[in-house]
């Protein structure tokens, strides 16, 4: 680069450079001449005025004296297009729009024929427990739910309910887990293969948010009608724990437990890290204790959100309108930022 503020020696001696080398040039420059400094590094002599008389055949240009050699690649970006467009903004985060996605927690007993009564509750994401799904009622209420926009996946059918009815029988015990999801959604691709799953008490899915991928463990612990039933349940909800800590995924464990989770001893883990219950998130929000999930009784529907997935929760609340049995829908809402979440 010409450094413009150089002394006016510096320009003599480029001119006593041009003159050895073109004969033509006189000692002293006419006052009709210029020396300019050029935009390219390099000084050039020119007329003002046409003056036959001068010999001053041609201009002259001649390299500036600089601080430093001049490389050919000073000035040049290797890479970058000649006309390289506008700058690339990285997308703002505030700008991106938000995903409110509503989640529903309940027992329908006995999903079969109960398509409509699900649709009617407008969820993203239906968790249920005690389904009674044969083989038979998960490829039919499968196909139902599929053409109402759903994506189902079911845990291990149940046997019949009779001992001696046929496997294509639509009256099935009462077990059986299912997740059904307007997302893509999709089971383990590590096969569970305990006695739990097998009993169709329990199951694991992963569920594709549009900007995160949470893992959903799904149970139905025994009612308290059954022998050992408390502790048996407690057993089922270590193991679901257990499936639920092999993966860092944004984490819910639901379902029906047929006893308050805080009555459990295995709990105490997921306090540890950080896990806190639906119920717990809605007295948070409004001050008030949840309703009873079942009649006027208990809250044994219950939803268990990893610290990630809790700090998203914006509602709660429970679906009063008598769909089902007995049970009332746990039902909360996650807004979801329009950029990825990272766990």
């Amino acid at each position: 680069r010409l450094n413009h503020r150089r002394t006016p020696d510096a320009f003599r001696t480029c001119l006593n450079f041009a003159q050895n080398e073109e004969s033509t040039v006189t000692n002293t420059v006419p006052a009709s001449c210029q020396i300019q400094p050029d935009p390219k590094g390099f000084l050039s002599i020119t007329k003002e005025k046409c003056d036959p008389m001068t010999p001053f055949k041609r201009s002259l240009v001649v390299p500036a004296i600089t601080h430093y050699r001049c490389h050919p690649m000073n000035g040049v970006r290797v890479g970058e297009a000649c006309n390289p467009g506008p700058h690339c903004q990285p997308p703002n985060p505030t700008d991106s729009p938000v995903h409110q996605v509503t989640c529903v927690v309940t027992n329908p007993t006995s999903v079969y024929r109960k398509t409509p009564e699900l649709v009617d509750l407008a969820a993203d994401l239906l968790i249920l427990s005690e389904t009674s799904a044969t083989q038979a009622v998960q490829a039919i209420e499968g196909q139902a739910l599929r053409t109402k926009g759903y994506h189902s996946a079911w845990g291990h059918p149940v046997p019949p309910q009779l001992s001696s009815a046929s496997d294509d029988s639509l009256r099935g015990a009462a077990a059986g887990v299912s997740v059904h999801s307007r997302y893509m959604c999709r089971n383990s691709h590590h096969p569970d293969h305990s006695d739990w799953f097998y009993s169709g008490r329990c199951q694991t899915v992963f569920v594709q948010f549009p900007t995160i991928e949470v893992k959903v463990c799904n149970m139905y612990g025994f009612p308290a009608s059954t022998a050992f039933a408390k502790g048996r349940t407690n057993s089922l909800f270590e193991h679901v724990i257990q499936t639920s800590r092999t993966t860092t995924h944004a984490t819910m464990i639901c379902g029906d437990f047929n006893h308050h989770p805080d009555q459990l001893d295995a709990m105490q883990i997921l306090r540890s890290l950080g896990f806190r219950t639906v119920e717990e998130l809605h007295f948070d929000l409004t001050g008030q204790t949840l309703p009873h999930t079942f009649g006027t009784s208990t809250k044994n529907d219950v939803c268990i959100l990893s610290p990630t997935l809790a700090s998203l929760m914006t509602h709660v609340w429970v679906d009063d309108s008598k769909r089902f049995a007995g049970h009332n829908p746990l039902v909360f809402q996650l807004q979801l930022p329009g950029h990825e979440i990272c766990t």
